[in-house]
């Protein structure tokens, strides 16, 4: 803000030069003296300049005189030492303070300056005698002050200008350009750059104020830059194919959902506690403990996400208050676990929502269900090329006791799907049913390496297999022994039918068909060689499930 020629000298040298200066009425310097030190027991309030008693907390660092506070050190001066009409003897400080601890400060106290700005992104530590002579030399002719002899420069540890190799060969293989080592260092040269070298490697001299400069590449950058990149020859990159042999299991997943019907979303890393404390996790339960931030931007955002569900569900309350009414959303991201070491375990999470109509030309469209998101899943797993099992249970806090499941693999739970509870739904503002689910990608569902192979030249047969069985029977039974029984031949397996019509169907019972594709890789498939491969499947089934054959 401008108050004097002398306030606005500091400013102008400021954007000048990069470095913040502060100018105190020395009149108002107690002892004469300055001192920086961080907050204590004895220093816990100061007045700003905007007239703000200031609370400190010992991490503040503090620009003092002989008795107290003048200044947060970066951030903003003491309203006690302000530059005023008064003012006759004016005291300069240029520094250089850690950006860390006025980033900290700044966000503590809601200050932000053009001072705290560029100290919390770094300064030339060696600039502040520059700055305080040139801001001296202004305040002299245009002041009409005059400079006293003198200055006190505390500087305990001198940074010295960073040497950095670059080779020329490496500038020419990154950017297509061929550089000559002589072109290469006359570049740099033009830049306040010292290289020295005649050969391909330059031992470049980096000043203080190119803090920027620390790697070999940020030479090459800097030496293309100047270069030109319209001087770029255009070549066409040349490339090798050959296939794949395994991948990211990540993109199998979005694959298999997309396909699905689902579209992928990418929340923050960070939610609020209220939506932790929505899901009702368990006492116990790593994820009802989401670890803090020290200096969040907002209460929504103030804990790491411990799962995946919270900001989806979120996402679908976002939707719906918009108007959009059908709403399929998966992500795939890592959650932050509190562990026992300094750092939080990370695994890697896949959750999906889904709400509204199935998509379809109809104009009304039945609304989606349990086994619409079921069906997703399955698919998702048979991308992965993993078996996994639905078990029944009412113990998940955060899904209807009726209508919900542990995903098991290999014995082992590795998540839940279902219908979110009501009483969550009415937490995130969701007053239609919606279902979710959320499973870790561990070591359990890692993408296989498979092996290539050429597709199958022998023609397949199908065989359908028709039977009642009981309604408590569920699909994954049937699904298991068709497998267990019929592995060597079977292709694959789909059911067709689930005829549940009192008229037809005797009660407490269901028809099935399903249908089952035989195949060999080697040869034709004879009907003697199917029916030996079906028959037992049909037996199996009938006896383990005591079906009756339609």
């Amino acid at each position: 803000r401008p108050l004097s020629n002398l306030v606005d000298v500091t400013n102008y040298v400021m954007f000048e030069l990069g470095q913040p200066l502060h100018a105190f009425d020395y009149a108002a310097v107690r002892g004469q003296r300055i001192v920086v030190k961080t907050a204590d027991d004895a220093v816990k309030t100061m007045k700003t300049l905007d007239d703000i008693e200031r609370q400190l907390v010992p991490s503040d660092l503090l620009i003092c005189d002989g008795e107290g506070p003048v200044a947060l050190a970066g951030v903003m001066g003491g309203l006690e030492s302000e530059v005023n009409d008064g003012t006759s003897r004016v005291l300069l400080e240029a520094a250089s303070f850690e950006p860390i601890g006025i980033r900290r400060t700044g966000r503590r106290l809601g200050l932000h300056s053009e001072s705290s700005h560029r100290f919390e992104r770094g300064v030339d530590i060696a600039g502040a005698d520059r700055a305080s002579q040139r801001a001296a030399q202004l305040i002299a002719e245009l002041g009409g002050g005059r400079v006293a002899r003198g200055a006190v420069d505390v500087y305990p540890s001198p940074v010295e200008p960073t040497a950095v190799t670059m080779r020329v060969s490496r500038a020419t293989q990154l950017t297509g350009v061929e550089f000559e080592s002589g072109e290469a260092k006359a570049t740099l040269d033009r830049l306040g750059l010292q290289a020295s070298g005649d050969r391909d490697e330059l031992a470049v001299l980096v000043p203080t104020y190119r803090g920027d400069l620390s790697r070999e590449v940020d030479l090459i950058e800097e030496l293309i830059r100047l270069h030109g990149y319209d001087n770029v020859p255009a070549t066409l990159p040349a490339t090798t194919h050959s296939p794949e042999t395994g991948g990211d299991p990540r993109w199998a997943v979005r694959e298999a959902l997309t396909s699905a019907g689902l579209s992928e979303a990418i929340t923050f890393g960070f939610t609020s506690p209220a939506r932790v404390a929505a899901m009702r996790y368990p006492d116990g339960d790593r994820r009802a403990s989401p670890i803090s931030l020290k200096n969040p931007m907002t209460l929504e955002q103030s804990v790491m996400r411990t799962a995946l569900l919270p900001n989806l569900l979120g996402a679908v309350s976002r939707n719906l208050k918009y108007g959009i009414r059908d709403v399929g959303l998966f992500e795939v991201g890592t959650v932050f676990l509190p562990s026992s070491s300094s750092l939080p375990d990370e695994p890697l999470h896949i959750a999906g929502v889904l709400c509204g109509a199935r998509p379809g030309w109809l104009a009304a469209s039945p609304a989606v269900d349990f086994f619409d998101l079921k069906g997703a899943v399955e698919s998702l797993f048979e991308a992965l090329d993993v078996d996994a099992t639905l078990l029944a249970t009412t113990e998940v806090d955060h899904l209807h006791p009726g209508v919900g499941a542990q995903i098991a693999v290999q014995g082992e739970v590795v998540g839940t799907i279902g219908e979110i509870h009501p009483a969550t739904r009415a937490d995130f503002e969701i007053e239609v049913p919606v279902f979710g689910f959320e499973l870790e990608l561990g070591h359990h569902l890692a993408l296989p390496r498979r092996q290539m192979r050429t597709i199958a030249n022998h023609p397949a047969v199908t065989r359908d297999i028709s039977f009642f069985v009981s309604d408590q029977v569920p699909a994954a039974r049937v699904r298991e022994i068709i497998d267990a029984v019929g592995e060597a031949l079977v292709e694959r397996v789909e059911i067709l039918e689930d005829f549940r019509d009192a008229r037809y169907v005797p009660e407490g019972k269901k028809g099935l068909l399903w249908s089952i594709t035989y195949r060999a890789a080697d040869r034709t498939l004879t009907d003697k060689e199917v029916d030996k491969a079906h028959q037992p499947i049909v037996d199996k089934l009938l006896a383990e499930l005591d079906a009756q054959q339609r």
